[in-house]
């Protein structure tokens, strides 16, 4: 295969799969403006709102030009929240669970202290042959799972995090393996391409969680616009919810993607294939290699690692047969 050539295909596969995407948001927009319209304005032929053109149809109101200015609000409000706290790898990491040992001190001779050794050893040696610098390196001493994950917006603030399992159960080439691999994801710029698409799904949910807060506020008033309060209530979970599970099916099929092409970075980078391939047989035979993440950061920080299973529509990484 033509690396640079496979590179280039898979760049601009994300990139129409961003547009989608971004089509399938306004569209959301678009049909909430229309639903809240039909229901907000008496039908007239009077109605100078009325296009005569197609019959009856009633494109906008003051109500629902107003509906559809929130829903952008609480979309771009989540959107900017999620994506400044994913700006940070080492915020990131810290979040999932692990503590930063690029400078940490254990007894020298101890396990520990010949496991971290190499693991900076391998981390410096990536780093070096692809000329980056050195990301801050995270262990998750109480994941077992053979895992790692790279974090970071850019290569300034990038962060590589292994599992306690991943140093416990690899060799020191398949451990390089693993490094490489997220190097890849570095390289690519993979991280930010997952955190911009974590954080308008982020603002989807938002748009859902709105809808949630209005129903609850609605429960017990008697006013007579509850039940037009209620429907726009409706509209965004419904809408929010749809379009959030389109995006993350998007996210999924993104992620997929990119992590072949990260492994075969990996390769180049070693300039071998076997301990690429004994790391994803240890894997596969890995009996916990799922990710240990905080239930509260399930689904925001999985794309960033192994995460089962590996046969549906919103799989973070390709099967690994």
């Amino acid at each position: 295969m033509n690396f640079f050539r496979e590179q280039s295909a898979i760049n601009q596969q994300t990139r129409w799969l961003y547009l989608w995407f971004g089509l399938a948001v306004i569209v959301l927009i678009f049909v909430i403006n229309l639903i809240v319209a039909k229901y907000t304005i008496n039908i007239s032929k009077d109605n100078p709102l009325v296009s005569s053109g197609f019959g009856r149809m009633i494109w906008y109101s003051t109500t629902s030009l107003w509906v559809s200015a929130g829903v952008l609000v609480v979309i771009i409000t989540n959107y900017i929240k999620v994506r400044a706290n994913l700006r940070n790898g080492a915020q990131i990491a810290s979040e999932m669970n692990a503590v930063d040992i690029s400078s940490f001190n254990s007894s020298v001779g101890s396990q520990e202290h010949i496991n971290i050794t190499r693991l900076r050893n391998v981390v410096e040696e990536m780093s070096i042959a692809t000329g980056i610098l050195v990301p801050r390196i995270f262990l998750m001493q109480d994941d077992v799972s053979i895992n790692a994950f790279a974090a970071g917006y850019s290569q300034a603030d990038c962060v590589i995090g292994v599992t306690q399992g991943a140093l416990d159960k690899l060799s020191r080439d398949e451990l390089q393996a693993l490094v490489a691999h997220e190097i890849g994801h570095i390289l690519s710029q993979d991280m930010r391409v997952n955190m911009e698409l974590t954080a308008v799904l982020s603002g989807l949910m938002g748009l859902v969680s709105f809808g949630w807060m209005i129903i609850r506020s609605q429960a017990r008033a008697k006013s007579k616009d509850k039940v037009q309060a209620l429907l726009i209530a409706v509209l965004f979970i419904i809408g929010g919810s749809f379009t959030y599970f389109l995006g993350r099916m998007i996210q999924s099929k993104i992620s997929r993607k990119r992590e072949f092409f990260a492994d075969i970075h990996a390769v180049r980078l070693q300039r071998l294939a076997l301990p690429m391939g004994n790391l994803l047989r240890k894997l596969a035979a890995d009996t916990g290699s799922d990710a240990r993440l905080r239930e509260d950061n399930q689904l925001l920080y999985q794309h960033f690692m192994f995460s089962g299973p590996f046969s549906s529509l919103f799989s973070t990484h390709p099967p690994i047969k």
